[in-house]
């Protein structure tokens, strides 16, 4: 690595660029397919991945660089890779020379392909627009001869796809040595690696970036990766790590779009964050408007400087997210004489109202270019701290079809009730749970890491009672693929619940008002059903397809009867205004099955036994 300090001015003014400067179009997270079945946002990703695309053509860039996480799927759809490779054919396919010669082994940085070569060197091709991309955690390779859609657009001569290292027990990073006249980059790529296993690999000194040789300091040098830049314990990369070689580093992975480099005073570099070209959460992280960036380097021969000046550039194509947070503790507090069903109305009400609002916010501030949708996206935060059971969100939904582009998940309920005097039996604080599933997504996070780290900090009565971390893990995985709420997730845990209850009822002989004796029936039960992982796997996975194949206004409702295969679901709401009925966790329909059989016991025993053993499990019929 260097060992002096970069000493790099940026540019006050593009007016003082030369015309022998280097000039790239730099974006991250495209996303390619990311809700591509939505009606109304299917197209979002393509739209605004052709806008990048126009726009380097039209400020002539020397070439695009890309962050990571081209396309949204490690396999992405035939859909998604065609509508790819239209867009590169035509943007990027032409007859144009390209003033940029690779004086770096590209057979070292490109030792992963079957063509060594930047595509524009092919002799077979003519390349009008040259792109260069790493890989990110979305498009990442997979395999026992990993492989994944960059290394196909690779073959294909559409883009140069470099940083992939197959052994990352020791990583070397080559650098692409670029010369245009006087200028000269060392273009550094690292594609998405496990956070924790990158993270060990630099504190164990298994990462080296190797300089240029001879005078390094000549050379302005890129590094662009694709990680956690938000601390999660040891589930990112410090900027620290890098050391002093960069000059600048681009950081792909994070959503969070900023105009502004920053700059790390300790290391002398710049950071780059572009953040992704479409919202893939519902989070405030995601609600800045997006943009690209437009970087100018050049070499200063008569002060025998690099300098460089990074202009943003907004996308107009980039569909809006709104977020905003309210309280409804004033309505609770004041009910008044209403009763359940007429707090609800006003509720649902003063809720309407607001995403109403909003919706004539993001009209008004709509910049009138026929490219951006004109249906936004919206997510309403509705906080209280009372004992409140909320409102099935999907209601919303009935009134804004064709307003807004999420009608189905407009508004999330956060209750911010104190935890130590609680009573609630869930053994879980869904409000928690769904920013912690908001949260791994906008940082790009694994939610495997964050469901077990909740659990793992989480106070006693939120420890996991009924099911294993990893059918939980499991079951949020499910929830945030086929993106829904944790109202799925409390009907899985009833319908477990419901699973546990009947066995302890029906396979054990328990007549006892003993509560030690019946909390450990409650134990062997649930040990022997959860023994079984792949059976309660299949049912959790059987369960939330049948929930994400009915409608956006459906609950699925459990029967405690149905046999294993048999999920139903059923309708919970209607299209007027919510009743009390009407609230988001649909609980079981008992049948009896297997209740009040004496097995040679009294009567007032067996109710005895079964209200203790309905209070411990908390199952709720109805």
């Amino acid at each position: 690595m260097s060992t002096q300090p970069s000493s790099l001015p940026t540019l006050a003014s593009q007016d003082l660029l030369p015309e022998s400067k280097f000039t790239i179009l730099v974006a991250s997270d495209i996303h390619l397919g990311y809700a591509e079945k939505d009606v109304l946002r299917g197209d979002d990703t393509y739209t605004t991945f052709e806008e990048v695309l126009q726009i380097a053509r039209a400020k002539d860039v020397d070439f695009v660089l890309l962050g990571g996480d081209l396309f949204h799927e490690n396999k992405p759809s035939s859909k998604a890779m065609t509508r790819c490779v239209e867009l590169l054919r035509k943007y990027c396919l032409g007859s144009k020379d390209i003033p940029i010669n690779v004086v770096s082994d590209q057979e070292v940085n490109f030792n992963h392909s079957y063509f060594p070569v930047v595509n524009y060197e092919d002799e077979n091709l003519k390349i009008c627009l040259p792109v260069f991309s790493i890989h990110g955690n979305h498009d990442d390779p997979v395999g026992k001869e990993p492989l994944c859609s960059l290394d196909t657009l690779s073959a294909m001569g559409l883009v140069n796809f470099f940083g992939k290292y197959v052994n990352i027990e020791k990583i070397d990073v080559q650098p692409l040595l670029l010369e245009k006249e006087e200028n000269k980059i060392a273009l550094y790529g690292l594609g998405a690696v496990p956070e924790e296993r990158l993270h060990r690999l630099f504190l164990q000194e298994r990462v080296d970036f190797i300089p240029p040789e001879g005078n390094s300091e000549r050379w302005f040098k890129i590094f662009v990766v694709h990680q956690n830049r938000v601390a999660h314990g040891t589930k990112y990369l410090p900027e620290k790590f890098l050391g002093n070689l960069p000059d600048l580093v681009v950081w792909g992975h994070e959503h969070e779009s900023f105009t502004e480099m920053t700059f790390n005073e300790e290391n002398q570099f710049y950071v780059y964050q572009p953040g992704s070209t479409v919202a893939t959460s519902l989070c405030p992280g995601e609600s800045a408007p997006k943009h690209v960036g437009l970087v100018h380097i050049y070499y200063d021969a008569e002060n025998d400087t690099n300098s460089f000046l990074m202009e943003p550039i907004p996308l107009k194509t980039t569909r809006r997210l709104i977020c905003e947070d309210i309280n409804i503790d004033n309505l609770l507090s004041n009910r008044g004489d209403r009763d359940d069903d007429e707090l609800n109305q006003v509720i649902f009400e003063f809720i309407a109202d607001k995403i109403q609002d909003v919706i004539n916010m993001a009209a008004v501030e709509h910049s009138g270019d026929p490219r951006e949708p004109k249906e936004p996206l919206i997510r309403i935060r509705a906080e209280y701290s009372t004992d409140y059971h909320h409102l099935n969100p999907g209601l919303f939904g009935h009134r804004f079809i064709g307003k807004v582009a999420n009608p189905k998940d407009l508004v999330m309920f956060k209750c911010k009730r104190n935890r130590s005097n609680s009573k609630d039996s869930e053994s879980f604080d869904r409000g928690e749970l769904d920013e912690l599933m908001e949260f791994s997504v906008a940082s790009r996070c694994n939610i495997d890491d964050v469901i077990y780290e909740y659990f793992a900090n989480t106070d006693e009565r939120n420890k996991l009672t009924l099911l294993s971390e990893k059918i939980m893990v499991e079951a949020i995985k499910e929830i945030v693929e086929k993106e829904q709420t944790t109202d799925r997730l409390a009907q899985a845990v009833d319908f477990f619940r419901i699973k546990i209850h009947d066995m302890v009822t029906n396979e054990s002989a328990i007549y006892s008002e003993n509560k030690e004796e019946i909390e450990k029936a409650i134990k062997d039960a649930k040990d022997k059903y959860m023994r079984d992982e792949a059976r309660v796997l299949k049912e959790l996975k059987h369960l939330f397809t049948q929930a994400s194949q009915s409608n956006g206004d459906q609950d699925m409702t459990i029967d405690d009867n149905m046999s294993d295969d048999d999920f139903s679901t059923g309708p919970t709401v209607g299209k007027s205004p919510p009743t009390s009925s009407q609230v988001s966790t649909s609980r079981a329909r008992g049948r009896g099955r297997g209740r009040g059989a004496g097995r040679g016991r009294g009567r007032n025993a067996t109710q005895s036994t079964q209200g203790t053993l309905d209070s411990l499990i908390s199952v709720k019929r109805r």
